[in-house]
């Protein structure tokens, strides 16, 4: 009882520091405590509650950190609904937040001290496992210095220090045991992100500037408002989402920063717990070595590092009910409490790995039942499966209730994609351009014009096709062999259920456009890494067969993890660089050369992520000049990303400026870094602003930073 009223008193100790900090406003000491109080605390609680005796502190840190998001969203929901019937007609800011959340937490730590007997301490780490942790540091030290100054030989240094720490980790054993591939995973991941994240203080990518704008709907009036007006309906599928209306909304208020912090740091922070839940989740299954090399596959894709918010928050509760699922040493009827916790916090999170999940509880649930029919019972695991009657239909009621009342934007955007798949012709089924340009190009490097790429390019498109090979040969291994290996027959069909929907993005038209092939990729992922891996380790061993007779697993496994580290100097754009391939890869390391390039293609996909400061200024200018009800011309990027999220004005389609375009009077035309630099983008094609400039003849200039511009029509242009 000693050490949980020890354990009491740090816990209270912590809450006292917390509203010290709130209270004080000290920087940094805030937004440092009240992160980790937010963040883990209230999951603690609930753990050590529940009894779970997770068996590592990791697995503690995981679980925690996921059950304290869900809690956020969820009482952060309770209050948003409940707090303005009551008087409060600003119930996310930090006065009824700060209270609620601290009374929720302060009642679970009295509870947690009466429910448990006994609790073992953590026992501090030896001096020698802190030193090579400390100088693991240096490597997201280079990666964030690299990336706040844009300076691309401190990144390309970054980038050789990661693949140096992959291959010290694997190959010297006593340099990096075991117990340290948690946190060398936890390195690689946050200095991934942050030598992306760190180069602009501005948002970065596509679909995050949709997310911002309804997070500062939500922020700016502390309510998050279920029902908003507006044609762009991506709109609406975002703001039905609390990962990035209400969530966002509490980091920043009681954190005291502003939005971008929250999105381009704490998002990430939270999202550098996925690779570390895959590797906790797999070594189990398939061995310390094939997690580790797993979670590295996972990490390595550039998705990961510039991901959309709402699917980082989803990909977390995905990992973690996965992990739950496979995990053996919690008892069924804690897990099925998790499982309905994350799942719903799964629900309104994000939308499409939602869909994705109940399409792979279906097919498993589904599959087993035809097994059983099929008479072939003594192949069932023994133990009674999570995924039954009761786990399906629960997922399958929050998905209908939350995307039919609450949200049901996304749920009408996935029946006409059924609804066009099916109606589809044959000409469409056959059509590479219905699947999308990234799938045509897959299917057809000739599409993609692999004759021309350079030859940097060309072994870049063969040798990051080679881990596909081993998804196949690792699924078909794991179908035949999975008794044998010792792996649960929910993994084996969550897998097939995977490859079935990679398999649909290849096959159905339209299917790939509507929801991005990537992400599906990457998502797929979490379930199929370990498959990569096994795949590669069984190719290996089938084409060295006739060369050796003894078993040489340790030498698959390292060679395979020399070709993932060639994949991810690749693919982080290492290799470009340092040859200077004319098509440069990454935004970061060759950040210079995109920004200055000569080509309209590279310097326009460039300034489709990245947002110049002197963009944002003059989007700030023209949302406070113009009236709510002004007409406003923009292009295509400018309208969806710097005017929505920071001049929070919603451009609809017929106002996208084109070379053809009649300009109203009395409108504004508002021209970003690119456009007055001499390119417009328009639908996906670029051409030449020149071609708009006999129509800005009619209009005054009412505002320039010198690469940003706003124009005001003074009669029409016809």
């Amino acid at each position: 009882m000693t050490k949980v009223r020890t354990c009491l008193k740090l816990i209270l100790a912590v809450q006292f520091a917390t509203f010290a900090a709130i209270a004080l406003n000290v920087a940094i000491a805030r937004q440092i405590i009240v992160f980790i109080y937010t963040s883990f605390l209230p999951g603690f609680l609930i753990v050590r509650i529940l009894r779970l005796n997770l068996k590592s502190k990791i697995d503690t840190i995981l679980i925690s950190a996921g059950l304290s998001i869900a809690f956020l969203m969820f009482v952060g929901l309770v209050v948003n609904e409940f707090f303005p019937l009551i008087g409060f007609s600003e119930p996310l800011s930090i006065l009824p937040l700060a209270i609620t959340i601290g009374s929720i937490l302060l009642i679970l730590s009295f509870v947690y001290c009466k429910r448990c007997n006994s609790e073992s301490l953590p026992s501090l780490p030896r001096v020698g496992t802190v030193l090579r942790c400390l100088l693991m540091f240096v490597v997201p030290v280079l990666a964030i210095l690299g990336a706040l100054f844009t300076n691309n030989f401190i990144l390309l240094l970054a980038a050789l220090a990661i693949a140096i720490l992959v291959i010290g980790t694997f190959f010297f054993r006593k340099v990096t045991p075991f117990k340290l591939y948690p946190f060398v995973i936890l390195i690689i991941a946050v200095s991934l992100i942050f030598q992306r994240q760190f180069i602009s203080r501005y948002l970065l990518g596509s679909d995050v500037f949709g997310e911002f704008y309804v997070f500062r709907l939500t922020s700016t009036g502390s309510l998050w408002n279920a029902t908003i007006s507006t044609s762009a309906r991506e709109l609406l599928d975002y703001n039905g989402m609390l990962s990035v209306t209400i969530l966002p909304t509490i980091y920043s208020s009681l954190l005291n920063v502003q939005g971008e912090c929250v999105f381009k740091v704490v998002y990430f922070l939270l999202y550098s717990l996925v690779p570390l839940c895959l590797y906790q989740t797999y070594k189990r299954e398939f061995g310390k070595d094939t997690a580790f090399l797993s979670a590295f596959y996972f990490v390595l894709f550039p998705r990961f590092y510039g991901e959309e918010r709402r699917q980082i928050i989803g990909e977390l509760f995905l990992a973690l009910m996965i992990y739950l699922i496979l995990n053996a040493s919690l008892k069924s009827r804690k897990k099925r409490i998790l499982l309905g916790i994350f799942g719903a916090a799964l629900v309104v999170s994000h939308y499409s790995i939602s869909f994705i999940f109940v399409f792979c509880l279906l097919f498993v649930w589904l599959t087993n039942i035809l097994i059983k029919k099929l008479t072939l019972s003594k192949k069932i695991s023994p133990r009674r499966s999570l995924i039954d009657a009761s786990f399906v239909a629960l997922i399958l009621v929050l998905n209908l209730s939350w995307y039919g009342f609450v949200c049901p934007s996304p749920a009408r955007a996935l029946f006409e994609l059924a609804s066009r798949i099916a109606t589809s012709s044959t000409a469409s089924f056959l059509s590479l351009e219905a699947r999308g340009g990234r799938i045509g190009n897959f299917i057809n490097p000739a599409r993609a014009g692999f004759i021309d790429f350079s030859l940097t390019n060309k072994i870049d498109y063969v040798v990051n096709k080679i881990p596909y090979l081993f998804i196949i040969v690792g699924c078909i291994s794991l179908i035949m062999k999975f008794k044998k290996r010792r792996i649960t027959q929910e993994y084996v069909l969550m897998s097939v259920a995977n490859i079935s929907i990679l398999a649909m993005v290849l096959v159905l038209p339209f299917f790939s456009t509507s929801f991005l092939a990537t992400r599906f990729y990457h998502v797929s992922l979490l379930f199929l890494a370990p498959v990569c891996i096994l795949g590669g380790k069984t190719f290996l061993k089938y084409i060295t067969k006739p060369f050796t007779k003894a078993r040489q697993h340790p030498l698959y496994l390292r060679t395979l993890c020399l070709l993932f580290i060639v994949i991810f100097l690749f693919k982080v754009g290492f290799v470009h660089e340092i040859t200077e391939d004319p098509i440069p890869e990454s935004m970061s390391i060759s950040f210079t050369r995109m920004k200055t390039s000569d080509d309209p293609e590279i310097k326009a996909s460039f300034y489709d992520a990245y947002v110049p400061e002197q963009d944002v200024y003059s989007a700030l200018w023209l949302s406070d000049t113009a009236g709510n009800g002004s007409e406003i011309y923009a292009d295509e990027t400018a309208s969806k990303h710097v005017l929505r999220a920071y001049g929070m004005r919603i451009i609809e389609w017929e106002y996208f400026l084109f070379g053809n375009r009649t300009i109203a009077p009395e409108a504004y035309v508002y021209l970003r870094y690119l456009n007055v630099h001499g390119l417009i983008r328009e639908y996906g094609t670029l051409s030449n602003t020149t071609e708009l400039s006999y129509r800005l003849d009619w209009t005054d200039k009412v505002y320039s930073n010198g690469d940003s511009e706003v124009y005001r029509s003074l009669q029409n242009t016809e």
